[in-house]
C-alpha cells in the first residue's frame, strides 16, 4: 500500500522551516532566530505546566495589587531551584542529543552560514577554554569528534522536555542549557510575574543567551537557573564574575525583547528603533559594569516594525491565550505564531509530516536503527519504553523519537513515530511505511501491516476511523466532514488514476452541488474547487464563485498529500449520495 507521491516545492520547503522549531537544536536557532526564537518563547507561554506555577505562586496582594519586584522575582526563583543546567560529560559536549555533521548540515542551512558558523565556533570554544579550562563547550573544541566534523546537537526543550529531565537526573531535577532556560525565565517572567513584555531582554552572544529585566528603577539578570540583582552581580563570587564574563566576552547576535521585536545584528537587521537597541544596550552594560559587544550598529539597517506578542497578562485562561496565538497563527502564515505551534508541537493543528521529518536527523533513533534487521528487532526497543505517558501529558503534543529513548516514557502517539522512524532509518526494504492516528489508537502500516502501538498486536485490516496518515514527506488529513456525511465516509488508498475517468462521467447537475458543498464543509478550498472545475470541464462557475465567498483559499489546516487525491476520494463519496 503506497501513498500517493507529491512534488510540491513549496510544501518540501515548508517542511523543512517549520522542522527547525520542532527539533530547536543550536544551528537551527542560528540559522532563523528572527523566526525561531520568538515562536520558541511563545510555546512556554502556551505551556499548561507554566500557568500552573502562575495558580500556585499569586503575584497579587489581598487588594488584587501587583507586589513589587523583588518580591515578585523571590518567588519566581522558588521554580527555578528545581531545575539544573545540563552536563552530563560522559556524553558529547555533555549533551544527550547526539552529534550533528557539519556536512549534513551544509546541505540543509547552506555552506556559507554553516562554515561561517563553524569558523564563529572555533573562536567562540577557544574563548571559553582560556576561561576556563574545564568548560564544558570549551573542552569540544579538544575533541575528536570536533576535528572529524561533528558537534553536538545542543537541543533545546520547552518547560516540559525540561520537566522530563526529573527522570533520569540524580538531584531530580529538570534540565536545560542556556537557551531553554533562558526561555523558561523569559516566559516564566510573562506568564507568572506578570512584568510587561517590553521589559523583557533577552540577549544572546556568540557563546551564551540570557535575559535582562528592566523594570524603568533597576536591572536584573537571568544566568541560566540564577537571578542576580545589583548586589549579587557585584558580590565578587565566582558565579557573578562568570556570568559577567560570558555575558560580555563574546559578540552580541541579536536582542529581543517581545514586547517590541528583535534586533538581529548577526545578520543586520532590525524591527526596533536603533534607539531602543542603544538605550537597552547601556542599561544593561551599566548593570553589568561591562559593555555588551553589540559591534557597529551602523552595519544594521532598521526597518522598524514593532510586533508585540500578545501579552499573558492580559488573559486570565491560558485556554484563551492559546487560542490568541492560534487565531494570529491563522491571519499571519508563517509568522513566528506559526513556528510556535511547532515548539509547541501540536500535532492536530499543524502538519504531523514536520515531525517525522525532523525525525529522521535524530541521533540515538539512527544509531538504534542500525542493528535492525527485522520488524521484531524494531518492536523490541518500542517494548522497551517503560512508561506508557507522554512527556507532555497529552495525546494532542508529539514527543521526538530520541525524547522517548532517552525518558523511557511515550504514550501510543509518541511510540507510532518512534517506531515508524527506526524502521525508515534501518536497511529493512519496505514498499509502504506510514503512520496512522485515529481518536484512540496510533498505527504504523509497513509493507500493509498495521501495527497497533498500544498492544502492538499486528492485523493486515485497515483500522476504523482514521484521521491523520502521513510520513516523512507529506500527510493526509481524509476530511472535515459534516454530520449528514459522518456515518458513511469511506477512506481508500489505493491508486486512483482509474477513478479520474468515472468522476468525470459524473459531470453534469449532480457535481456543482457536490463542489458547493465540499467548499462550505472546508474539504476543499475555493481556488482548489476551481482549478477542478476547470479541469472537468465544467462551466457554471458563478454558482461556484458564491459559494466560496468569504472562504479562505487554503487546503485544510496544513498540507495535504495530494489534492487532487482528496478532492477525488470526496467526490466519489458524495456523488454517491446525491
Amino acid at each position: 500500500m503506497e501513498l500517493p507521491e507529491t512534488n510540491d516545492k513549496k510544501q518540501t520547503e515548508l517542511v523543512e522551516e517549520y522542522s527547525r522549531s520542532t527539533s530547536l537544536t543550536v544551528f537551527e536557532i542560528h540559522r532563523a532566530a528572527a523566526e525561531i526564537i520568538p515562536g520558541y518563547l511563545l510555546a512556554n507561554m502556551m505551556s499548561p505546566a507554566l500557568w500552573k506555577w502562575r495558580e500556585t505562586r499569586p503575584m497579587h496582594d489581598g487588594e488584587g495589587n501587583l507586589r513589587g519586584t523583588n518580591r515578585r522575582l523571590k518567588d519566581l526563583q522558588r521554580e527555578f531551584h528545581w531545575y539544573t543546567f545540563t552536563n552530563d560529560m560522559s556524553k558529547p559536549g555533555g549533551d544527550y542529543w547526539g552529534l550533528l555533521n557539519f556536512d549534513d548540515e551544509e546541505k540543509r542551512l547552506g555552506k556559507e552560514f554553516i562554515q561561517t558558523i563553524r569558523k564563529d565556533y572555533d573562536e567562540t570554544l577557544n574563548y571559553l577554554l582560556t576561561l576556563d579550562s574545564e568548560s564544558q563547550f570549551g573542552q569540544i573544541v579538544l575533541q575528536d569528534f570536533y576535528k572529524q566534523g561533528f558537534f553536538p546537537r545542543l537541543k533545546n526543550e520547552t518547560i516540559e522536555g525540561m520537566n522530563a529531565y526529573q527522570r533520569i537526573c540524580p538531584m531530580g531535577k529538570g534540565s536545560g542549557k542556556c537557551v531553554a532556560l533562558a526561555m523558561l525565565w523569559a516566559s516564566s517572567l510573562a506568564v507568572c510575574s506578570r512584568f510587561p513584555l517590553d521589559q523583557i531582554i533577552v540577549v544572546a552572544n556568540k557563546a551564551h543567551l540570557f535575559v535582562f529585566l528592566d523594570d524603568g528603577e533597576n536591572v536584573n539578570l537571568f544566568n541560566n537557573a540564577k537571578w542576580y540583582n545589583h548586589t549579587r552581580i557585584n558580590n565578587d563570587s565566582e558565579l557573578a564574575v562568570q556570568a559577567k564574563a560570558v555575558s560580555t566576552g563574546s559578540d552580541v547576535m541579536f536582542i529581543y525583547i517581545p514586547g517590541k521585536g528583535m534586533c538581529d545584528i548577526y545578520n543586520k537587521h532590525s524591527a526596533i528603533e536603533r534607539e531602543t537597541v542603544e538605550t537597552v544596550a547601556k542599561r544593561c552594560s551599566d548593570f553589568l559594569g561591562a559593555p555588551l559587544m553589540v559591534g557597529d550598529l551602523d552595519d544594521v539597517t532598521f526597518e522598524v516594525n514593532e510586533t508585540s506578542l500578545p501579552d499573558p497578562s492580559d488573559y486570565e485562561q491560558l485556554e484563551d491565550y492559546q487560542k490568541a496565538i492560534y487565531d494570529l497563527a491563522e491571519e499571519k502564515p508563517q509568522s513566528s505564531y506559526t513556528h510556535a505551534k511547532y515548539a509547541y508541537r501540536d500535532w492536530r493543528n499543524t502538519s504531523p509530516e514536520v515531525y517525522a521529518y525532523a525525525s529522521m536527523r535524530e541521533y540515538e533513533v539512527g544509531q538504534r536503527a542500525m542493528a535492525i534487521s527485522q520488524l521484531s528487532d524494531a518492536l523490541e526497543i518500542i517494548n522497551s519504553i517503560g512508561e506508557n505517558d507522554s512527556i507532555f501529558n497529552s495525546r494532542d503534543r508529539i514527543a521526538l523519537p530520541d525524547e522517548t529513548l532517552l525518558f523511557g516514557a511515550g504514550d501510543d502517539r509518541d511510540r507510532a513515530l518512534l517506531l515508524f522512524t527506526l524502521l525508515e532509518k534501518s536497511e529493512l526494504q519496505t514498499n509502504s511505511l506510514f503512520v496512522g492516528f485515529s481518536e484512540d489508537a496510533s498505527y504504523v502500516n509497513c509493507d500493509d501491516v498495521w501495527i497497533d502501538l498500544t498492544t502492538l498486536n499486528q492485523s493486515d485490516k485497515q483500522p476504523d476511523d482514521l484521521i491523520y496518515l502521513f510520513d516523512h514527506q507529506n500527510s493526509w488529513k481524509p476530511g472535515q466532514f459534516n454530520e449528514n456525511h459522518a456515518n458513511r465516509v469511506t477512506v481508500s488508498y489505493g491508486k486512483y488514476d482509474s477513478r479520474m475517468s468515472m468522476i468525470r462521467a459524473t459531470r453534469g447537475e449532480n457535481l456543482p452541488k457536490v463542489l458547493e458543498e465540499m467548499i462550505l464543509t472546508q474539504v476543499i478550498t475555493p481556488q482548489g474547487a476551481e482549478e477542478l472545475w476547470q479541469e472537468l470541464k465544467i462551466t457554471d462557475v458563478e454558482s461556484l464563485k458564491q459559494a466560496a465567498e468569504g472562504q479562505k483559499i487554503q487546503l485544510l489546516s496544513g498540507f495535504s498529500i495530494s489534492k487532487e487525491k482528496l478532492i477525488l476520494d470526496r467526490i466519489e463519496e458524495m456523488v454517491a449520495g446525491v
